[in-house]
């Protein structure tokens, strides 16, 4: 195909790629509660007490005093 490029990458879709969808499932997570944590951080503290409650994979915070990148 002329003037065709590929896709970029993207994490999530190079681990569907290589069959690890539980490298997958926890990049959409992450991206999920970065997103959180910049529109809505309580509705994100909230699931993550769910998540360590329930004791699901939960993303760990590199800024644990709740800082910004």
């Amino acid at each position: 195909m002329s003037g065709a490029h590929p896709a970029p990458a993207h994490p999530v879709i190079d681990a569907v790629r290589d069959g690890d969808l539980e490298r997958a499932s926890l990049r959409l997570l992450y991206g999920f509660l970065v997103a959180l944590e910049e529109t809505a951080p309580a509705a994100r503290e909230e699931l993550l007490h769910l998540m360590v409650e329930r004791r699901l994979p939960a993303h760990r915070d590199p800024h644990p005093d709740g800082g910004h990148r």
